[in-house]
């Protein structure tokens, strides 16, 4: 079976993200969740195809249920990668050049998978697909971490930061919002005040 070699960039750049970089960082956040995931499943597959018998029918009928879960993980996770990295990500069913000059990016993820002839030169068996997933997420991890997060998850993260009962920012708006409250109270008790007098002159 082919694959391709082990490595990654000793430090990956970022790519260019066409379209929203926020969204697209929730992409990769959201194949690294399912991908780990899936990798936590293997010991219980492990355990199963061994309970099962590992030379029987019933045990390559388990690890034939987990190599179709980790095909479409691995195909799901690389539409995603071309709709937002476009050239810069070429894996062979995209059916497009990569551009002249350029390396590898995310190999591992670009090399692909073997055709799902049924052949048994290539099934993915659970060991070596085991490998190729953990080395596929430690590829979406590097670039997980050259992407900005959106506004929103910024705001969010640095709420979560700020230590209970310490004054945080608020704007301008919240702040007129806050006086004319304040004023609007002061005019009621006053309107009150006035008319409690009217009554005890009369």
């Amino acid at each position: 079976m082919c694959r391709a070699d082990w490595h990654t960039r000793s430090r990956m750049e970022k790519p260019r993200i066409y379209g929203d970089e926020g969204r697209f960082r929730a992409a990769v956040s959201r194949a690294i969740r399912n991908g780990e995931d899936l990798l936590g499943q293997t010991d219980g597959i492990h355990k199963r195809m061994e309970l099962a018998g590992d030379d029987g029918v019933d045990a390559l009928l388990i690890e034939q249920e987990w190599e179709r879960k980790f095909r479409r993980w691995f195909m799901t996770t690389g539409r995603t990668l071309v709709k937002y990295l476009q050239d810069q990500f070429t894996p062979p069913w995209a059916r497009q050049p990569a551009a002249e000059g350029e390396d590898d990016f995310l190999p591992v993820l670009a090399a692909g998978l073997p055709p799902d002839t049924g052949k048994p030169r290539h099934v993915i068996h659970i060991n070596e697909g085991e490998e190729w997933l953990q080395h596929a997420l430690d590829e979406l991890r590097e670039l997980h971490s050259t992407l900005a997060p959106s506004p929103r998850q910024q705001e969010v993260a640095e709420n979560a930061a700020t230590p209970a009962g310490e004054l945080r920012f608020r704007p301008s708006w919240w702040k007129l919002g806050t006086a004319g409250s304040i004023a609007s109270l002061v005019g009621v008790a006053l309107g009150v005040a006035g008319i409690v007098l009217a009554i005890l002159w009369h």
